[in-house]
């Protein structure tokens, strides 16, 4: 299976001229973890919708949907703080999703179940990384405190997601 990315345009509000200042290097980190984050989650809801139509299993279809939910949630927040830091986003779905997208369209039942489960275990400690370092290094403690927060929901994710592939093998 194919990994995914998704490469969403940044436009911070106020253009930079001559060399940036520690503050504005520090706020532009935070602020593409923001941005990865928000990818991320609407990734997660488009693939998590597409298990509901393809799975057959009532468990990944459970787990999906909680997903989905707790992915809406973590956007919605984002989504704020982005609103709050006065930056916005061009969101849109890059080929690579699309093309992930359309490939686990065509499975069914169980082959869909395993393919999903992997993407959604792969993503996830992905993201989890991503979490680790923004707690480490970040500088707005708005966002650091979201992290922290998040990610351990995301290992619970992780976990889940790997007990539940381990059950329907």
């Amino acid at each position: 299976m194919k990994h995914f990315s998704i490469i969403m345009s940044v436009a911070i509000l106020g253009y930079w001229s001559g060399s940036a200042t520690a503050d504005e290097v520090d706020r532009e980190l935070d602020g593409d973890f923001l941005v990865k984050v928000m990818a991320i989650d609407i990734a997660e809801i488009e693939i998590g919708k597409l298990a509901d139509k393809r799975s057959n299993s009532l468990q990944v279809k459970d787990r999906a949907g909680r997903l989905v939910n707790e992915h809406r949630k973590s956007a919605d927040r984002v989504g704020l703080m982005l609103k709050n830091r006065q930056q916005s986003i061009v969101t849109g779905f890059d080929k690579n999703l699309l093309h992930l997208r359309e490939d686990l369209g065509r499975l069914q039942g169980s082959e869909f179940d395993r393919e999903y489960l992997r993407w959604t275990i792969s993503t996830h400690q992905k993201e989890i990384a991503m979490y680790e370092n923004q707690i480490k290094n970040g500088r707005e403690g708005e966002i650091r405190s979201f992290a922290q927060e998040h990610v351990t929901v995301l290992r619970d994710h992780l976990r889940r997601a790997q007990e539940l592939l381990k059950d329907i093998n």
